[in-house]
């Protein structure tokens, strides 16, 4: 019998055909394989990357996104279920009822607010506790430009903008004298205008999270402890120093310099920032414990 036309005539035509179709197939299950796996390290990379420098970017969005005068629930769908509600009665000065409520959605911050009883967010305060974690968050006022707080990055003293911008700021401490474990605090405090309303601000350091000098190294509890024993014409709030910023001495305007914020606080309109805080600015790490 006769074999078809264009057949192999032999047995080694007939292998040397089903290698060379063997080796397409093994090309293309080799590509086919190859592309697979540079998919998924493509993925692997984005996820990687996505817990790496990407969360920071969501939280920092997180955190622009809030502002004192919004809802507490607004508060939770950003920031999650609080981690502790002390609840004990602020208002010291004007005797408003108001309750401490923080949240802690990563280890790298927590937020502090301050709850009126209707459920609106009087006082809004954010502390960084990780030298990575940076958030920028802003001083604003009308219409007039607003002053940029990065956490562990400005100085306290590149926070006021002297353009001109009507605000009233003072500068004040909490430095009790205790011990090595006292909670301490220092801050710019501003009002800002709007129209005929305000809202306070304050930028500083608390040592609830750990506190950056510039240069590093310094003692910043020493070194306000020693500007609020020494600041000359003060005006005492609860026995703690409260200076104008345009009558600081020069002790204190090199402690601004070398301060490095780690706490930003805003009110709500047309409330007094010394009416909830009028000592210590920022969280109370004694709440924490």
């Amino acid at each position: 019998m006769s074999e078809p036309a264009g057949a192999p005539s032999s047995h080694g035509e007939r292998f040397q055909n089903f290698t060379k179709r063997s080796l397409v197939i093994v090309i293309v299950l080799f590509v086919a394989n190859l592309a697979t796996s540079v998919t998924a390290i493509v993925t692997a990379a984005k996820a990687i990357r996505q817990q790496t420098v990407d969360w920071r970017l969501v939280e920092y969005r997180k955190l622009q996104d809030l502002r004192a005068g919004q809802t507490l629930d607004f508060f939770k769908s950003k920031l999650g279920t609080p981690v502790y509600q002390p609840g004990e009665t602020l208002g010291v000065r004007a005797n408003v009822a108001g309750s401490r409520i923080i949240f802690h959605p990563r280890p790298e911050y927590w937020v502090e607010v301050v709850v009126d009883p209707k459920g609106a967010v009087v006082v809004y305060t954010v502390t960084s506790c990780s030298d990575g974690f940076r958030p920028t968050l802003h001083v604003r006022g009308g219409d007039e430009p607003s002053w940029p707080v990065t956490l562990n990055q400005t100085p306290m003293s590149k926070v006021v903008q002297r353009d001109g911008a009507r605000a009233e700021i003072k500068v004040r401490t909490l430095i009790p004298a205790t011990g090595n474990t006292f909670i301490m605090s220092a801050a710019e405090q501003a009002r800002r205008y709007l129209g005929g309303r305000y809202r306070d601000f304050a930028w500083g350091v608390n040592n609830s999270c750990p506190m950056k000098s510039v240069p590093l190294g310094r003692d910043l509890e020493a070194g306000w402890g020693s500007w609020q024993q020494t600041a000359p014409g003060t005006a005492e709030t609860d026995f703690f120093p409260v200076v104008a910023l345009s009558e600081l001495n020069a002790k204190g305007r090199e402690m601004l310099a070398s301060t490095v914020v780690n706490t930003y606080m805003e009110t709500a309109l047309n409330h007094s920032l010394d009416t909830y805080y009028p000592g210590l600015a920022g969280i109370d790490r004694y709440l924490l414990l």
